[in-house]
């Protein structure tokens, strides 16, 4: 939460103030009365003491209770040009009022008016009738100065009212936070959003095992991407199974049944009188309350009544547990998202520039040494360079995402070539993306995945090329990291490389391959859905 700004520093309020005295004071001159100049002196005197930073809160209100009745006093005294210095006396009871509240603020504005009128008494007058026309000033200035204390008294009730809002905030955050960690507790299948997609299809197989299912959710371009997909068994009526919807966007597919579901939330069915002879496209929304959070499609086969009215209940009960998992997984990932960049500041502002500063000193140092120490200590400068190099590839790496605009394949072509750039390794990439996205989840994971066998190929195989592979047809992906190094080596104790990967991958039901490459060196293979050894492409 962003704290409301406050003026608590001397010299901010004493420039204010001295500003106002120096235009009152001008302003008195320039129509001749210089004898303002004194009581001018005493003012700043006055705002001098009050802009002194005390430690209390009471301290400061009772200070400025105390300028607001000086103020008049001194303004009161001054005659007939005192009025020219009021925006003075503004300050005070604009502060009183900011520390208060409306009622104290409006004392503040008495208070200053009541300095005023005892100013105003001080002074020698010519008889009742001219004493009457002075005071007439204060009197006349008692509802305004009020009612600016009152309006400052107001600010401060708006400041806590949005200040509490934000705690608040908090409270509820923390509340539903913990009612969510024993919950998920609870949960049979957990949160995670693709398992929960495969229970859904599977329970579909189960009442018709015939078509092909996908479960889309919308990614950021407001196309449909597969969270997860089955082909069943071939339906003897239709032919052979459709493929998948092919990303169509919500917005522009009139005919597609999964667009048309989820721009209606109602089911949708699109028959198909040609090649497949006479099979229909289905497509259910996935919903809690008003709110559809995915759509499944079932094409290439015709549900019978019931068939259609078992899918229906398997999709309503899957409907509160998805929008569950899609929620946190997306808490999840900006949590991610924001941990990462907070790192990557801390590197580079911290440990990064103090071993860069280190290499520094060793260029200075190396100068003013015995020649068979300065080599050493070039060795070291190297070493040093390695190090901050190192340091800089890691912030990169933290920094690296996708979103909804930067998909998987920009952001590993970005990081391939950041990596051939600062090393010795010849890149050789090979990306090839078939329209459709992975989920942004899933993307982050295969990125993260190739991030880690990337920096192991550049820190510890001695190779000399790197090739980076990655063929995406939504939701089946291949990802390859190969070099032609010294091969694989057992992990030594503490790593966590391997162990990460095997996490990330099974977290997103993937397999994971590491091995020998042919022909020397290590490759790294993750495979999302079939992959058609023949073709060398996803099956």
């Amino acid at each position: 939460m962003r704290r409301p700004r406050t003026v608590e520093g001397p010299l901010l309020p004493l420039a204010l103030r001295g500003a106002l005295l120096v235009v009152g004071t001008v302003v008195a001159v320039a129509v001749g009365q210089a004898e303002v100049l004194g009581p001018a002196i005493a003012l700043l005197v006055v705002v001098a003491f009050a802009a002194i930073p005390l430690p209390s809160p009471t301290a400061r209100m009772v200070q400025a209770f105390a300028e607001a009745a000086v103020l008049g006093l001194v303004i009161g005294s001054i005659g007939p040009l005192g009025p020219l210095f009021l925006p003075l006396l503004l300050l005070p009871v604009f502060s009183v009022g900011l520390r208060g509240g409306v009622l104290v603020g409006a004392a503040g504005g008495v208070t200053g008016c009541l300095g005023w009128a005892l100013g105003v008494l001080s002074t020698p007058g010519d008889g009742i009738t001219e004493l009457s026309s002075r005071m007439s000033q204060p009197l006349l200035w008692l509802v305004p100065l009020a009612a600016v204390g009152a309006v400052a008294g107001w600010v401060r009730r708006l400041t806590l009212e949005n200040q509490t809002y934000s705690d608040t905030a908090y409270e509820q955050a923390f509340r539903l936070l913990t009612e969510l960690q024993e919950v998920a507790r609870d949960l049979s299948l957990g949160l995670d959003p693709p398992t929960l997609a495969t229970a859904l299809l599977d329970d579909v197989a189960r009442v018709h095992p015939h078509g092909s299912r996908t479960l889309s959710v919308v990614s950021g371009d407001d196309r449909l991407s597969p969270l997860a997909r089955q082909d069943g068994t071939p339906d003897a009526a239709a032919g052979a199974p459709d493929g998948p919807s092919p990303g169509a966007s919500i917005g522009t597919s009139p005919d597609d049944a999964e667009a048309r579901a989820w721009r209606t939330r109602s089911v949708q069915r699109v028959r198909d009188d040609g090649s497949n002879g006479g099979s229909s496209a289905y497509g259910f929304p996935v919903t809690v309350g008003d709110r559809v959070v995915a759509v499944l499609g079932v094409r290439g086969t015709t549900l019978d009544e019931r068939a259609e009215v078992l899918v229906r209940d398997a999709v309503a009960e899957t409907g509160p547990k998805l929008a569950a998992a899609l929620l946190f997984d997306d808490v999840r990932r900006l949590a991610t998202v924001d941990e990462r960049l907070r790192l990557a500041r801390e590197i580079h502002d911290g440990i990064a520039q103090e071993v860069a500063s280190l290499g520094y000193l060793l260029d200075d140092v190396v100068d003013h040494v015995p020649p068979q120490q300065a080599e050493e200590l070039r060795r070291m400068r190297d070493h040093v360079r390695r190090v901050v190099s190192d340091l800089r590839l890691s912030i990169f790496d933290l920094r690296a995402g996708v979103d909804d605009t930067v998909g998987l394949g920009t952001a590993l072509s970005e990081h391939v070539q950041r990596v051939g750039q600062q090393s010795e390794l010849v890149v050789h990439t090979v990306l090839d993306e078939f329209g459709e996205r992975l989920p942004p989840t899933v993307e982050v994971e295969l990125l993260r995945i190739a991030q880690e066998a990337i920096t192991n190929v550049r820190k510890h195989a001695q190779a000399g090329n790197l090739w980076v592979e990655c063929t995406v047809e939504a939701p089946r992906a291949w990802l390859r990291v190969a070099d032609d190094g010294v091969g694989p080596r057992p992990a030594g104790p503490g790593s966590m490389g391997l162990r990460g990967m095997r996490e990330r991958v099974r977290r997103i039901g993937g397999e994971l391959h590491v091995g020998e490459r042919n022909g020397g060196g290590t490759v790294v293979e993750v495979t999302l859905g079939r992959w058609d050894e023949e073709t060398g492409t996803v099956g």
